[in-house]
């Protein structure tokens, strides 16, 4: 084949190396323009969150402030509800817990039931309190608020409760209290301080109180045995004095109570002291409790009542 007979074209006229010219199809026009021209709704703003530390993300080439504002470092309000007064947000919290059915008639807390639990969000909370620890701190009080009684019979219970109450700020769940009981406050052997009348002294706004006394608690030995013979001829206990009760049991950190109103004592009886003690034993409780009332009035212009159960 000769050299004549063959043609060479450009590559831009050869009609295999030409895309033709693309189409796009026209935009569809909207049915409703009113629609179309409306703006959209705003929403809150949302709470980002990471759990990874603020150095592995930055590198150097950005400011801190801007670092953690990109990665959600800085918490903004989830919701709205944030933006409302303290004291309607806790109207909602009380609202929730009567719907569960967390408040309503006579409670308490039985705290030795809880000790095992986390200090910082005990079991005995409402469902409510356990949403996060910003609702907790301001929905525990809350709760707290309407019990009736907090039963505290031991020191590890002491200890655990008053912990817990420590973690809510600005002493709210202290002033939140209004009722105490010691079913065992007879069990305290001596020391600097009573740590059932040191939570009752922060309790600010505490009203009611209820002490449980065995009445061997409330007795000694009889002086007049001196040898192991005196007892066939003396009863084995005497009665304490009120002095010697308010000392022993460090009965003076009471009057800071100033909010108290009501003292209801319980005396359980024990027939062997009862018939080995010499001297009025059954109205050691009575005395006590009207030098406190006494003193109460003196100290603090404060009237409170008080009652005494034998059992």
């Amino acid at each position: 084949m000769s050299r004549e007979y063959i043609n060479y074209i450009p590559y831009e006229k050869d009609p295999r190396c030409v895309e033709p010219p693309a189409v796009f199809p026209a935009p569809r026009e909207r049915l409703d323009r009113q629609i179309a021209s409306y703006p959209p709704l705003g929403s809150p703003p949302i709470e980002h969150n990471t759990n990874r530390d603020a150095t592995v993300w930055n590198n150097g080439s950005m400011s801190q402030e801007d670092h953690d504002r990109q990665f959600g470092l800085i918490l903004k309000p989830a919701a709205f509800f944030t933006m409302l007064p303290l004291e309607m947000r806790r109207e909602c919290y009380k609202a929730i817990m009567e719907a569960e059915g967390d408040l309503g008639g006579y409670s308490q807390i039985y705290v030795a039931q809880h000790v095992t639990s986390n200090i910082y969000r005990p079991s005995f909370l409402p469902t409510i309190c356990h949403v996060s620890h910003e609702v907790l701190v301001e929905a525990a009080p809350v709760y707290l608020r309407h019990v009736n009684a907090i039963i505290i019979s031991s020191w590890a219970g002491n200890q655990f409760f008053t912990g817990f109450l420590e973690t809510l700020p600005d002493d709210t769940g202290y002033k939140a209290i209004k009722g105490l009981r010691f079913p065992f406050f007879d069990f305290f052997r001596g020391a600097e301080v009573n740590a059932d009348l040191e939570l009752a002294a922060k309790c600010t706004g505490l009203e009611n109180l209820h002490f449980r006394f065995n009445v061997r608690q409330l007795t000694k030995g009889n002086p007049k045995i001196e040898t192991p013979y005196d007892r066939d001829a003396f009863n084995e206990f005497v009665p304490m004095t009120v002095e010697e009760i308010v000392e022993f049991y460090k009965f003076e950190q009471i009057f800071d109570c100033t909010n108290l109103r009501t003292i209801a004592w319980t005396r359980m009886a024990s027939s062997y002291v009862l018939n080995n003690t010499e001297g009025d034993l059954s109205g050691v409780v009575s005395r006590l409790a009207a030098w406190i009332e006494a003193e109460f009035w003196e100290r603090n212009g404060q009237t409170i009542t008080w009652t005494v159960t034998y059992m």
